[in-house]
């Protein structure tokens, strides 16, 4: 689920990059590219096999890589985070996957931290 600790009333960060669906396109073909080149989601030398795994997507934009690699990394928490929700896909609902508004230059809440 997608979540906005932003208070209502506060002003919003302004994004130079227009949202449109083109943008939302070319960042899913970015992430299709990426991984095609690199050949994988998570680089093979960081471990993936560990209890309580925890990931950040900073600037996950359409969430593409965060929720991919949810559903590869079943056990692992999925923390994907930007600045505007909305680029953010409507349709997403995978459990171990949590789409946060927030700016990345601020500090991070406590409940992400660790």
């Amino acid at each position: 689920m997608a979540t906005n600790p932003q208070s209502e009333g506060e002003d919003r960060v302004v994004y130079p990059i227009k949202r449109t669906f083109r943008s939302s396109i070319r960042l899913n073909l970015n992430h299709l590219l990426m991984k095609e080149i690199a050949g994988y989601l998570i680089n093979p030398k960081i471990s993936t096999n560990q209890e309580n795994l925890r990931i950040a997507d900073v600037g996950t934009g359409t969430a593409s890589w965060a929720l991919e690699t949810g559903v590869k990394y079943p056990n692992a928490t999925i923390d994907g985070f930007d600045i505007s929700d909305e680029q953010f896909s409507p349709l997403y609902s995978i459990s171990n996957v949590q789409l946060v508004v927030h700016n990345c230059l601020e500090p991070f809440p406590p409940e992400f931290l660790g």
